[in-house]
C-alpha cells in the first residue's frame, strides 16, 4: 500500500532532519510540524508499523531503506513542483510553501513524469532562444555525401540519395526510421547540445512518441531514449530510411 500524504510529510521531515545517519527525536518532529508530541507518537507508530522507520523510545527514529526510497523520491517531486511553481507560475516562496502542501497530494506517477518531461522541454527551449533568437527555418540545402558517422553534426553542403527526401525531425512520423544529415546555420552552442544528446552525422534514430501538449518528440538512437524539444527538431534535418 502506498503512504498517505500525511506519512510521506513525515517521512519527508525525517531525511530532511537527520543528518549523518543522526537519529530524529519526536520533539524535533513535533517542532517541525507545530503539533502536540502525542500527535506526533501516534504517526511514528504507524510509520514503523510499516517498516518505514526504526522506532526507539526515548532515542528517536531513523529512517530503514523502504522509507529512504520515499523520502528521496518526495525529495524529487518537491524540486519539480517548486520548480513548476517558480518558472511557470511565477509564484512567490510564501505562494510556493503554501501550494506545495496541495501538489503533494498528486501522487500519479503519469503526472510527474509528465511534470519532468513538460520542465526539461521548457529549459531546452529557453536554451535554444538563447542561442539562436531570430533563427528561422530554410529551405533545404542541397547534400553532398555523407561523412563517417562517427563525426559530429556540422553544417554544409550534402547530397542525399536520389528517392529519398530530407525533412526537418518535426516533420517526421512517428514508428519510423531516419538518418541524422545534419543542421542549418550550426553555431558553437548548438554543436554542444547535439553532441550532449549524441546526434553523430549518419547516425540511425528511430521516432517514438510525438506529445500532442507541445510536439516534443521522444526517440530512440544509438539503443538509447531522448526526450527532443520543438525547437531541436526544427533545425536538425534527416532523411527516411
Amino acid at each position: 500500500m502506498e503512504p498517505s500524504t500525511a506519512e510521506m510529510n513525515y517521512l519527508s521531515a525525517i531525511h530532511r532532519l537527520s543528518e549523518e545517519g543522526e537519529k530524529v527525536s519526536t520533539s524535533m518532529l513535533a517542532n517541525e510540524f507545530g503539533i502536540a508530541a502525542a500527535s506526533v507518537t501516534d504517526m511514528i507508530q504507524k510509520l514503523a508499523d510499516k517498516e518505514y522507520i526504526r522506532y526507539e523510545k526515548y532515542k528517536g527514529v531513523s529512517l530503514l531503506p523502504v522509507g529512504i526510497k520515499i523520502a528521496e523520491g518526495s525529495a524529487k517531486n518537491d524540486d519539480l513542483w517548486l520548480r513548476f511553481m517558480q518558472e511557470m507560475l511565477h509564484m512567490t516562496k510564501e505562494e510556493q510553501a503554501e501550494a506545495l502542501e496541495e501538489f503533494r497530494k498528486v501522487q500519479s506517477t503519469t503526472v510527474i513524469q509528465q511534470l519532468e518531461h513538460f520542465l526539461e522541454t521548457k529549459q531546452f527551449e529557453q536554451r535554444i532562444a538563447e542561442i539562436q533568437p531570430e533563427q528561422q527555418i530554410h529551405p533545404l540545402p542541397q547534400m553532398k555525401e555523407l561523412p563517417d558517422s562517427s563525426q559530429p553534426v556540422h553544417s554544409g553542403e550534402r547530397k542525399i540519395t536520389t528517392g529519398q527526401k530530407a525533412l526537418v525531425l518535426s516533420e517526421a512520423t512517428v514508428g519510423h526510421n531516419y538518418t541524422v544529415l545534419g543542421v542549418n546555420e550550426l553555431t558553437q552552442d548548438l554543436q554542444e547540445i547535439l553532441n550532449h544528446y549524441q546526434f553523430p552525422l549518419g547516425a540511425e534514430m528511430k521516432v517514438v512518441q510525438r506529445y500532442q501538449f507541445d510536439q516534443t518528440l521522444k526517440i530512440k538512437i544509438e539503443q538509447k531514449e531522448r526526450i527532443i524539444s520543438l525547437s531541436i527538431a526544427e533545425v536538425l534535418r534527416v532523411k527516411p530510411i
